[in-house]
């Protein structure tokens, strides 16, 4: 049980969030088909696809990385992950114990990374120079940031680590582990503010209301600590908060306890403009029918956007504690007891500061920002079905008020056709871990991932991810002949498409 605890938390990092990250997908969420998964990078895109109608029926998916758990690449193989009796190897280390997963004992900084998301039915429809969407997804994300390369070490060899016995670690730089999972429903609109010359103009909002499942938000300032042996803990020194909120009865232990699933609510915006520079000289066209509007073809655009302005408000089974200059002398840590979680965060309290409420700030709801972030994106043409197009996205530190996002950065030539669409991502996970993956379309049908290089088999794997999507759409401008025998201007399904 202990090592599976160890596994959710710097793998999974507390499983459970909403989609809270899916945004930085490039191959999802780019292109001129990419539809409401477009939107959610920039509001102003409902005006810059090559779909005046786009309904998404489902879309799943799910990354993972850290820099500290792996498993070993003789332990795995793509065959087993997808074999329906697939387990966890393990092996026996140095120390004659079973385990899980191997460690990268370093003195790096340990982070871990976790998303998913489930995004229901949605849709998006282009109109002249105004268009909306409506949209319904659920998102999750965990991490963990910077946690200290000893801390680590410990708590994965169960304290019982004898190299960090009787060291005084004074660790300055700030920790944490959060954790967020929530269900929105959001409304987009965008409009076009300027079509002359060779350039064009959109600008786009949405507003999202939020549903937050759970929330964890453990921020540690700084720790100075030592361990004498893996019974008994020396604390001189910590200072942090801790916030959480759980579908759990913390009393009775029971799933989803008191008040249901929905443990509060939360607001968030999105702003963004796109700025394209097209191949013909353009201006504004009012036509009576959505499907008369033509594509615009591009030289390129360049996109700015911030996302995820906000906050979440937990009300119901709420958790906060504040640590300030805490202290102890904690002998047989390993035998501590408690009855559930209040006990738990009472003994806590008792050890630092001799109160078991001290800690405890009396509050019965919290509240956190979202994980706001700056969103850059730039696409070229280099003829109608050929594209270059990058994404680059700057989050905002929030420490312990509000939830914070990995850095991301990424390119990606593609092929593009209505009816299919190939591409190649290159990234940068938090700037520093490099990832090549794939992206494909087919008709309605889009999936890919992140880094491939997991599922080759070639090293330690410690990251994995994959997406999937149907998004039905209908193609703007084509020119056929109807039933009378007159040629006129309409949309034909993407199964029917011409090409250019």
């Amino acid at each position: 049980m202990k090592k599976l605890i160890i596994i959710l938390t710097f793998f999974l990092t507390l499983i459970s969030h909403k989609g809270i990250g899916q945004n930085n997908i490039i191959g999802l969420s780019s292109g001129n088909y990419a539809g409401i998964y477009g939107v959610y990078n920039n509001p102003a895109y409902i005006q810059n696809n090559f779909s005046y109608n786009n309904i998404s029926i489902l879309g799943i998916g799910m990354y993972i990385n850290n820099n500290y758990l792996v498993l070993r690449k003789e332990d795995h193989s793509l065959l087993k992950f997808m074999s329906l009796d697939f387990s966890f190897p393990t092996f026996v280390d140095e120390n004659g114990k079973d385990k899980e997963m191997d460690d990268i004992y370093n003195k790096s900084l340990k982070q871990a990374y976790q998303k998913a998301f489930v995004n229901g039915i949605s849709y998006m429809q282009s109109y002249n120079n105004f268009g909306f969407s409506i949209s319904t997804r659920g998102r999750m994300f965990s991490r963990v940031k910077n946690l200290s390369y000893n801390l680590a070490k410990l708590i994965y060899e169960d304290l019982n680590f004898e190299p960090l016995h009787n060291i005084i670690f004074d660790n300055q730089i700030s920790q944490s582990i959060e954790q967020l999972s929530v269900t929105e429903i959001a409304a987009g609109l965008a409009y076009n503010i300027k079509s002359k010359n060779y350039t064009k103009i959109d600008i786009g909002f949405s507003a999202k209301y939020l549903m937050p499942i759970s929330g964890v938000k453990l921020y540690i300032d700084n720790v100075n600590y030592y361990l004498i042996d893996r019974n008994t803990l020396t604390i001189n020194e910590l200072n942090g908060t801790f916030d959480a909120s759980f579908p759990y009865d913390f009393n009775t232990k029971k799933v989803p306890g008191t008040g249901g699933w929905i443990k509060g609510s939360g607001f968030g915006f999105d702003f963004g403009i796109f700025i394209t520079k097209t191949k013909k000289i353009g201006r504004k066209k009012y036509m009576k029918r959505a499907e008369n509007v033509k594509k615009v073809y591009y030289k390129y655009r360049i996109g700015l956007s911030i996302n995820d302005i906000g906050l979440v408000y937990f009300n119901n089974n709420a958790l906060s504690h504040k640590y300030k200059n805490a202290s102890t002398f904690w002998p047989n840590i390993r035998d501590i007891e408690y009855e559930n979680i209040y006990g738990l965060m009472e003994t806590i309290s008792q050890k630092l500061t001799g109160d078991p409420q001290e800690t405890n700030t009396g509050k019965t709801s919290f509240k956190k920002r979202l994980p706001t972030y700056f969103n850059l994106q730039f696409d070229y043409s280099f003829s109608n079905n050929l594209f270059l197009n990058s994404m680059f996205t700057y989050n905002l530190n929030a420490k312990h008020n509000g939830f914070e996002k990995p850095d991301y950065m990424a390119i990606m030539p593609r092929f593009e056709k209505a009816s299919w669409s190939f591409g190649i991502p290159i990234s940068l996970h938090d700037y520093r871990v490099p990832q090549i993956g794939f992206h494909a379309r087919f008709y309605f049908l889009s999936f890919g991932v992140e880094n491939i290089i997991p599922y080759l088999g070639f090293d330690d794997i410690n990251a994995g991810d994959f997406y999937i999507s149907i998004n039905y759409f209908l193609e703007k401008g084509f020119k056929h002949k109807n039933k009378k025998g007159c040629i006129g201007y309409e949309y034909r399904k993407f199964t029917k498409h011409k090409k250019y």
